[in-house]
């Protein structure tokens, strides 16, 4: 008999091997004092042995439903993991730029980790070139787009969040390329860098677009605002949508209180008469028109200018708006209408000086003299002597005393002209000089005369009239001073003038502009146009002569000649005069012309330019937001016809969501606080649906600064903000897989420590520790092992290659205050050339299974321990 005291009794699994050693039927039971407490009959111990068979044949049973399900779980898991990573690749590598992921160092160094494949044909190198070589991306990038524009963006980069950048890079077929390069960046302490992704795009076509936008316009600005002549345009309803500083200074307005209004108030209103006969007579063979008319200005003032306009046509011939060339003619209209005043006091003046002489005569202006040249006696006619106020008594008929009469600055005057005569020196004697009155006031006499030979044939006697003239005087005194006025406006004036008869004789040639004539003025006096000019320039000048004539209207025209080998542009105005006669005034606009050619020719290249773009553009006024112009591209972009477009904001067409941060952005550019803008937004097609688009907006200003329009520049990035939206989805799709799995998913680096770079959030779930407590010590996790698997799961971890995967199971302490059992799968990812990149792996509990594991080891040792007891009954049986 073997005794067995109750305190050694721990479990049933005693006995049950004492039966076994033993081969006893029965097993006394003692207590503390070494009394009998009971027995273990071998009948109780087969019962509950079988018992015990049942109830370990089921743990075993759940612990290998267990197995199965924690084997299918994993399997699933690697198999979305494996899936959901394809996807990703597969929508990095078909995107058409440049994604790449690279750390970067607290000194500016840099680890180059992702390239997409996207790159090679964005930049022209191969990922594993860049890979490789880490400097050649930079070796090719513009040296000054480093200094200016890289460089600055590693304060962004380790400020953390996204930046935008455009740099010029030189492509691996020898062409500058514009690259625009998205970024963002995010903290790894772990490792104590940033991880950098970048998305960059080409976009040389568009920076090729702008630069030359730029240069037109610029082009266009220049010859515009440098025009002393006042340039304008507007539409068909008469709305201006451009003036330049000159028209401004013209009238003493800003720009925006001219643009949106119409230029018609500014015209008298009998002078709109002329415009809607004027406008019907354009056409695209005879695009353009010239007319002169009056403005009053804001202070009242009325003046004269004269305006050419041009249309502009559509590919359909429809009128889009027009473009005007105008001046001040002011002076020309006072010069002309002086011009002819003074023809008309001329003509008037010599009838009058016809009429008074043949009245003066009649009216006794004039006496006769007799003059004894031996005795010195004189007869002096009474009438003669009225004219200076005198009676006939009261001068004495002798020629000391006449002579005395004389004003005293003409006597010499009047003596060498008698002395000429008598000396034979001039064939008569005629002289004008000064009288005084009696009254003391001066009258100027008209003295001619004529000798009286005597027997010798000396002259003796001088017989004549004195004719007052002094009306006459007085009137070529005044017509002196008029003239002297007239021909110093002449001298200041430029314009040719000239006067012709019906025939086209040259009568008058005024000396204001000798150079721009086409022969000197004393070569042509007195010809006709025929006999000066060419056939074809002959009866184009006779025939507008004649209609001026005929309809006795002013006659505008534009025309060339050929002067000293140089072609000299005018604008001409023929007026008619009376005595069937006309007045031709030309004016040099030969700047003008070539400065309208030239803004023809840039305005034409702006428009090309504007049109042809492969980048949708458009034209809007800032001050509400009209859309004014638009190219090709943009109509194809947003499906809008002309029409439509013509009645629309840009607002209209704008997502409501967008249009404040759009406003927004507007407003800061009109008040000059930024140069332009870029920004993302949701635009309306035609067909209602949204489109995104990336919008690009720079300011066109006036040379005062004020910002008159808005140019934007549109790409459509729809496909890209669906493939970013799929893209979001894919990672909530991979989030949720990984927060909902049973196994924590995460990264290590491959070397060193392998710290843990990345851990699932449902870590928490498994042992109890936030992944912020994971990732943020490099030795948490492997200072919560099991010292006793301590060196198993850090010889695993340090065995994991590319070839093949580690697994290790090991205790791990939970949160809670207990270990857990974890089972862990690693895998290296290494690059193209083996460079290990990360190890990847997952976590399970699989604490059930290891307790049932250990249940069934425990049922495998009660199964051999109670054959052994069956054995031996079996023998004491027998």
């Amino acid at each position: 008999m073997i005794l067995l005291a109750e305190s050694e009794l721990n479990d049933i699994f005693t006995a049950i091997e004492l039966f076994c050693q033993r081969s006893i039927a029965r097993l006394p039971i003692t207590n503390a004092s070494g009394e009998l407490a009971g027995s273990i009959p071998q009948e109780s111990i087969c019962l509950f042995t079988a018992r015990l068979q049942q109830e370990i044949a089921k743990l075993l049973q759940q612990a290998r439903e267990l197995s199965d399900k924690n084997t299918s779980d994993r399997q699933h898991l690697e198999t979305a993991l494996q899936t959901s990573q394809r996807q990703l690749s597969d929508i990095l590598n078909s995107a058409i730029a440049s994604i790449a992921c690279f750390r970067v160092f607290p000194d500016r160094t840099w680890e180059y980790e992702y390239f997409s494949s996207g790159h090679q044909e964005i930049m022209g190198y191969a990922p594993e070139e860049l890979m490789t070589d880490k400097y050649l991306w930079l070796s090719r990038v513009q040296p000054e787009d480093w200094e200016n524009i890289i460089s600055p963006t590693f304060a962004d980069i380790f400020a953390g969040g996204t930046a935008s950048l455009e740099y010029r890079f030189r492509h691996s077929d020898g062409t500058l390329r514009w690259i625009g390069e998205m970024m963002i960046s995010r903290r790894d302490p772990e490792a104590d860098c940033w991880i950098v992704t970048t998305v960059a795009t080409d976009i040389t076509d568009r920076k090729n677009a702008e630069n030359a936008l730029r240069q037109s316009e610029a082009r266009y600005r220049a010859i515009v605002e440098d025009q002393t002549e006042l340039i304008c345009r507007y539409l068909p309803d008469g709305k201006m949508t451009f003036v330049n500083q000159a028209y401004c200074r013209y009238f003493g307005l800003q720009a925006a209180d001219l643009l949106g209004n119409s230029f018609m108030p500014l015209i008298p209103e009998e002078d709109r008469s002329c415009f809607p006969e004027l406008y019907a007579s354009l056409s695209v063979e005879n695009p353009f028109f010239t007319c002169e008319h009056r403005v009053i200005l804001p202070s009242g003032e009325i003046r004269w200018q004269q305006w050419t306009d041009r249309a502009i046509f559509d590919e359909t011939g429809q009128i889009l708006e027009y473009q005007a060339v105008g001046r001040d003619v002011s002076d020309r209209k006072a010069a002309e209408t002086a011009l002819w005043r003074l023809n008309a006091e001329l003509e008037l003046r010599v009838q009058q000086r016809t009429e008074r002489y043949e009245l003066a005569v009649s009216a006794g202006k004039v006496g006769v003299w007799d003059w004894n040249l031996a005795n010195g006696e004189i007869y002096l006619d009474p009438s003669l002597k009225a004219l200076l106020g005198y009676r006939d008594d009261e001068i004495p008929n002798r020629i000391e005393n006449w002579a005395s009469l004389v004003h005293p600055d003409d006597r010499l005057a009047v003596e060498q002209a008698v002395n000429s005569y008598l000396k034979g020196l001039r064939a008569n004697f005629q002289v004008e000089h000064r009288m005084l009155r009696k009254d003391g006031s001066i009258c100027w006499m008209f003295a001619c005369g004529t000798g009286v030979r005597g027997p010798d044939g000396e002259i003796c006697r001088l017989m004549g009239t004195d004719t007052d003239i002094t009306d006459r005087k007085i009137a070529e005194e005044k017509l002196r001073n008029s003239e002297a006025e007239l021909r110093a406006l002449f001298n200041a004036m430029t314009d040719v003038m000239l006067v012709f008869d019906a025939r086209g004789r040259y009568l008058k040639i005024a000396p204001s502009a000798p150079e721009l004539l086409y022969k000197p003025s004393q070569e042509v006096l007195g010809k006709t146009v025929t006999e000066v000019f060419p056939e074809a320039e002959a009866n184009f000048a006779l025939t507008h002569i004649h209609r001026t004539l005929s309809t006795q209207q002013t006659q505008r025209v534009e025309y060339s000649l050929e002067i000293d080998g140089k072609l000299v542009w005018f604008d001409g105005s023929i007026s008619p005069l009376e005595g069937d006669r006309a007045i031709w005034v030309a004016r040099d606009i030969t700047a003008r012309k070539l400065a309208e050619a030239a803004l023809q020719k840039s305005e034409e290249q702006f428009r090309n330019l504007f049109d042809d773009a492969p980048i949708a553009l458009s034209l809007a006024r800032v001050s509400d937001g009209r859309i004014v112009k638009v190219n090709e591209a943009y109509r194809q972009m947003l499906g809008y016809s002309n029409s439509e477009l013509v009645e629309m904001t840009f607002i209209d067409i704008t997502y409501s969501e967008d249009v404040a941060a759009d406003l927004a952005q507007l407003e800061q550019l009109v008040e000059g606080k930024i140069s332009q803008f870029q920004m993302e937004k949701r635009l309306i097609h035609q067909n209602g649906e949204l489109m995104w688009a990336h919008l690009t907006v720079t300011p066109l200003r006036d040379r005062g600064g004020n910002t008159l329009y808005s140019m934007a520049a549109l790409q459509d990035i729809s496909d890209r903000k669906r493939a970013e939206a799929e893209l979001q989805r894919l990672k909530e799709r991979l989030q949720f897989l990984l927060a909902s799995n049973p196994a924590v998913i995460f990264t290590a680096e491959p070397v060193g420590d392998c710290a843990i770079t990345y851990i699932s959030d449902n870590v928490r779930a498994i042992v109890g520790y936030s992944p912020q407590q994971c990732v943020g010590d490099r030795y948490f996790w492997s200072n919560r092992v099991h010292p006793d698997d301590a060196v198993q799961f850090l010889g695993n971890l340090a065995a994991v290659s590319e070839l093949e995967n580690r697994t290790c199971e090991y205790r791990f302490w939970h949160a809670d205050g207990h270990y857990r059992w974890l089972r862990t799968e690693l895998k290296l990812l290494a690059d193209s050339r083996g460079k290990p990149i990360e190890i990847i792996g997952y976590a399970a509990d699989i604490s059930d299974s290891k307790s049932a594991e250990i249940a069934l080891r425990q049922q495998f040792e009660q199964e051999r321990l109670v054959g052994a007891i069956a054995a031996a009954s079996a023998s004491l049986c027998s």
